[in-house]
């Protein structure tokens, strides 16, 4: 069975709900759950195209704001959340790392690993096969 997209909205810490700090996610004071799944007016909450697209009704809109938080996220995902929060990088596909780095003008993904290639190594050897 194909995987449905997961969306990501901002105003609601998912791994609270993991960690059974909170049982719903409208017990979390400052999510936007209650606005976007419930219906709840609230001035502090704008709505984004995002969320638009999920319906052409309100209703419709809500019932599927609902549906995306009913799946549990995976051991992987959890463990690339944590990975990434904990050393500061963002998560997302390559197209959006390269956007941050635009707008950020600096590294949004941690440097490789190793040594940097020596260039040196593609030239000819010089006498008693060193490289000069």
């Amino acid at each position: 069975m194909a995987r449905r997209p997961r969306f990501s909205f901002p105003g609601l810490p998912q791994h609270l709900i993991q960690r059974g700090n909170n049982p719903m996610p409208d017990d979390y004071r400052w999510s936007s759950y209650r606005c976007h799944a419930l219906g709840t007016h609230d001035d502090l909450i704008s709505t984004h195209e995002e969320y638009e697209r999920l319906g052409h009704s309100a209703e419709q809109r809500q019932l599927a704001y609902q549906e995306l938080f009913r799946a549990e996220l995976s051991r992987i995902e959890l463990e690339q959340i944590r990975t990434t929060v904990n050393q500061g990088w963002p998560l997302g596909s390559d197209r959006f790392k390269n956007e941050i780095e635009q707008a950020l003008g600096r590294a949004a993904s941690p440097p490789k690993r190793g040594r940097p290639a020596d260039s040196t190594t593609d030239q000819p050897a010089g006498e008693g096969g060193r490289l000069t």
